[in-house]
């Protein structure tokens, strides 16, 4: 129900293109009924409630125009501090950004609490004998494995060489100077060196070098 709602707002200020997620997001992976739920929801905003036979039904509305106008305002401001402090990156390596989110996520529990923000179900008109959701997703083991065979069939039928070449080409493209040898790198890539765990550091440890190369070159 909130999804309609969302949707149809977003239509009414003129969006390009939207996605409704479904009802499992936010503790599950959706099944096919969700998903089709999900859709059917677009598709009766788009097609039935008649909204999209106009470009900007709302055009010449005060109270949209003085949120735009407001919404303006406020991120031009927030464009403005970030930069200030250096750019995204510096706000996210000094933790602004994590701090920014969590002072936003405190003012909405806040608010929820308190009263100031209504959430139907949870502070307002709440149903206490609400059955939680039963249909929750599980994962099949088989997949698990049958991805993992055909893993291994590509690494034993591709040229590791090649693989090599590539990799390299592409930390060179990064701008980083220096790279695994290519002998720890092919035999990993291979399947051989190591499990999964392994591997796995040893990409994380490229992924820093790479961050720490990219910060030294910005200054």
């Amino acid at each position: 129900m909130r999804a309609t709602v969302e949707t149809m707002a977003l239509v009414l200020g003129g969006l390009q293109s939207l996605t409704v997620n479904t009802w499992q997001e936010a503790y599950e992976i959706p099944d096919q009924e969700a998903m089709l739920t999900a859709l059917r929801t677009q598709q009766v905003v788009a097609y039935e409630s008649g909204v999209a036979d106009t470009a900007d039904p709302l055009a010449g509305s005060y109270f949209v125009e003085s949120l735009t106008d407001e919404y303006e305002r406020r991120i031009l401001a927030l464009m403005a501090e970030v930069k200030e402090r250096g750019g995204m990156a510096r706000g996210i390596e000094s933790g602004w950004v994590q701090q920014q989110v969590l002072e936003e996520a405190y003012r909405h529990s806040m608010a929820v609490e308190s009263g100031e923000r209504l959430i139907v179900g949870e502070n307002i008109f709440q149903s206490a004998d609400e059955p939680p959701p039963t249909r929750l997703y599980q994962h099949d083991p088989a997949v698990l494995e049958e991805q993992v065979r055909r893993l291994r069939e590509v690494r034993a039928r591709r040229d590791g060489a090649a693989v090599g070449r590539a990799l390299d080409a592409l930390r060179s493209s990064c701008g980083m100077s220096s790279a695994p040898s290519r002998s720890r790198s092919t035999s990993l890539d291979r399947g051989r060196g190591g499990g999964p765990a392994e591997r796995f550091g040893v990409w994380v440890a490229q992924m820093q070098g790479a961050a720490e190369h990219h910060r030294k070159r910005i200054g």
